[in-house]
């Protein structure tokens, strides 16, 4: 299992009760996100991810992709939120074969969006 974040619950990162408000508190806080790794009975690596993806964890999941040597596909049903990069990141990732597994109806509109211009500017569609 790849831990990327503070544990969270309800949506929001846990604190402890008596733990005093620095900025390593604030620091520790703004990792946004959770990789999960599950291997099915297809020897597709399933990369779960969990919380909100941003440009600053793009390097972090494309790393993890590259080092699988079998398939991966990418459970999205635990982000909360992600950013233009990472859209973009997704769509390149959907156009070179990776599966995007349970993406909100709001992620799915945006990288549909953003795959058919990344398609449309290299000439693999013709514009409608």
């Amino acid at each position: 299992m790849l831990n990327f974040t503070a544990r969270r619950r309800n949506g929001r990162a846990r604190k402890a009760q008596n733990e005093p408000k620095s900025k390593s508190v604030v620091r520790a806080l703004k990792v946004s996100c959770r990789i999960d790794r599950v291997v099915g009975a297809d020897d597709i690596a399933v990369l779960c991810i969990s919380g909100r993806i941003t440009r600053q964890e793009v390097d972090t999941l494309r790393n993890v992709i590259e080092a699988e040597a079998s398939g991966v596909a990418i459970d999205l049903e635990n982000v909360d939120l992600v950013d233009r990069e990472v859209v973009k990141f997704l769509a390149q990732r959907e156009l070179d074969g990776t599966v995007l597994r349970n993406c909100s109806p709001y992620i799915r509109e945006w990288v549909t969006k953003e795959r058919t211009e990344m398609m449309e500017k290299s000439g693999d569609i013709e514009d409608a």
